[in-house]
């Protein structure tokens, strides 16, 4: 879970879980710490899921208990989604958004392309951030 915060608006980059080492018995998964996140649900402009895994998907049930945002992934990364939504009984509080692989989804001062391996970067700084993965090739744009 990547969480950007430019202006008092924060987005949200993947949420996912991760699978327990060895020495952590009895634990089935480990979620990110949302606290800080939960203090300012009311600022999260965006989710942006970058693909289906379940260490970027695995924590959104957890994360959309409280915070109300929308939720931008390609087609494949969306019905994905939409699965593990079903099953935790929050698809009908998802607002869900489909991006095109080829094109980028930005919100406020946040400009992301929706892809795997995908650079990253607030439109006016940290332009040279990259998200895990390696850099894409450049496309056009997609203003939500």
């Amino acid at each position: 879970m990547l969480v950007v915060e430019y202006d008092d608006q924060l987005l949200i980059i993947d949420c996912g879980l991760m699978f327990p080492e060895s020495d952590m018995l009895g634990i089935d998964i480990v979620i990110p710490d949302m606290s800080y996140v939960f203090e300012r649900a009311d600022r999260v402009r965006a989710i942006i899921v970058t693909h289906g895994h379940e260490d970027h998907t695995g924590g959104l049930p957890y994360l959309l208990e409280k915070v109300k945002a929308p939720i931008y992934a390609t087609r494949l990364t969306r019905g994905l989604i939409e699965v593990k939504l079903k099953e935790y009984h929050h698809i009908e509080d998802a607002d869900l958004h489909t991006v095109a692989a080829s094109r980028c989804a930005g919100s406020g001062p946040f400009f992301r392309r929706v892809l795997p391996r995908m650079p990253l970067g607030p439109r006016r700084s940290w332009s040279g951030h990259h998200h895990a993965g390696r850099p894409s090739r450049t496309f056009g744009r997609f203003q939500v």
